[in-house]
């Protein structure tokens, strides 16, 4: 089966001004602008900052030269691969097919890039893109921030126990230090033993009883004392090994714990990197010289509103409790959280169920069980019922926006 001759996308400058900002912003690294800059201007180029670069670069767009050339020549090289799929189809439901499948791998630069120069594409669905491109960079900046606040206190929480790890480590090695030289104390306390009982030996085997019998009842005493001194010690050293395990049980608890923080830790970094990725992408416009927005005439702003329905989040991660409460009543909705089981019951859980219009679910965090039975409970009284891959707070708002976003909403003007 041939292959359809991919279609070649129009110039950024054919494009209307309100885009060149958003394009030149989202699918070009300030890396990629430096270096185009420097060709027109090598000192600007070299120190100028970020902002200024990006609004010579927007500026170029208007004006015909080489430079725009050149930047339609990094814009179509850079996007080339992931590109390309978009501009073998017209069909608005392949589209959109592509468009969600380049959200989920990361490549929603290309896929803006593909989009706003398709030459076939309509009006209606380029302008319905745009605008899910818009929110997404107001989402992932809500997420970003959260992030941050919950990894700050992560690393506060990892810190202290850092702190007492050492602490307990320095006990530990104090009780093995006295536990060594109380060892060290019985071990020549043996050795004077067997000595002694040597000289005793020796004494009743050259002498008689009767002309050594003051010396002997003499060692005999000393024996005594050395046996009960030995007697003592040893009852310390038990002591001290008493002491030592409970210290060792608690070293192991914390690198248990210190362990678990770390692997948290490493989940939430990766999602904040994830996060910050998506809003580099779908930065905002900047503002132009004037202090106004520079596609301000042609940027409409609207989210998803819940318009006060209610939202049960059943597991999760319950430290982020209040951060899937804030994403729902910034959104104008309700929200109602139960742990799944673990803590809150089931029988809480039927009632909560009965109050919810929507009951999210992260399969990952919640017993299987637990899942098929709020399942058949959304089926048997009319509930929408959404599985979620992740705990996250990013798949909680996907899932969020494609049980209640009205499409009719997400318009962008000509």
């Amino acid at each position: 089966m041939l292959r359809q001759i991919p279609l070649r996308p129009r110039s950024i400058w054919e494009l209307e001004k309100s885009l060149y900002c958003p394009l030149v912003g989202s699918c070009l690294t300030s890396g990629d602008v430096r270096r185009l800059i420097a060709k027109m201007d090598p000192e600007l180029g070299r120190h100028g900052s970020d902002y200024a670069l990006h609004r010579q670069m927007v500026a170029v767009v208007e004006q015909p030269g080489p430079l725009r050339k050149w930047l339609q020549r990094r814009l179509e090289e850079k996007h080339r691969r992931h590109a390309t799929p978009f501009l073998q189809t017209s069909a608005p439901e392949r589209i959109r097919e592509l468009w969600h499948k380049a959200a989920q791998e990361g490549h929603l630069d290309a896929a803006f890039w593909a989009v706003m120069s398709h030459p076939q594409l309509s009006d209606t669905l380029r302008n319905s893109l745009y605008g899910e491109f818009h929110i997404l960079a107001h989402e992932a900046m809500h997420e970003k921030i959260a992030l941050q606040r919950q990894q700050l206190h992560h690393e506060e929480s990892l810190l202290v126990l850092r702190t007492r790890l050492q602490e307990e480590h320095q006990q530990r090695l104090k009780s093995q230090s006295e536990l060594s030289g109380a060892l060290s104390r019985n071990a020549t306390l043996g050795q004077q033993v067997q000595l002694l009982e040597q000289k005793l030996l020796q004494l009743e085997a050259t002498r008689t009883r009767q002309d050594h019998r003051a010396e002997v009842e003499a060692l005999k005493e000393k024996i005594l004392r050395l046996e009960q001194t030995l007697a003592h010690a040893q009852s310390s050293n038990l002591a001290l090994r008493t002491e030592l395990d409970p210290l060792r049980s608690a070293l192991q608890s914390l690198r248990t714990d210190k362990a678990q923080q770390a692997q948290e830790l490493a989940m939430l970094s990766q999602e904040r990197g994830q996060l910050a990725e998506q809003l580099y992408l779908a930065s905002p416009p900047c503002a132009t010289e004037q202090g106004a927005l520079c596609n301000a005439a042609n940027c409409t702003e609207s989210s998803c509103c819940l318009a006060g329905k209610c939202v049960l989040y059943v597991g999760g991660v319950t430290h982020m409790r209040q951060l899937y409460r804030s994403l729902v009543e910034n959104q104008s909705g309700r929200f109602l959280y139960h742990d799944g089981g673990a803590g809150d019951g089931r029988q809480t859980l039927d009632q909560v169920m009965t109050k919810a219009d929507a009951i999210f679910c992260p399969i990952e965090c919640i017993s299987h069980d637990a899942c098929l039975r709020i399942k058949r409970f959304c089926q048997q009284n009319g509930r929408t019922f959404v599985p979620l891959r992740s705990p996250g707070l990013s798949s909680f708002a996907r899932g969020l926006l494609s049980t209640f976003a009205d499409p009719a909403l997400v318009q962008v003007s000509d």
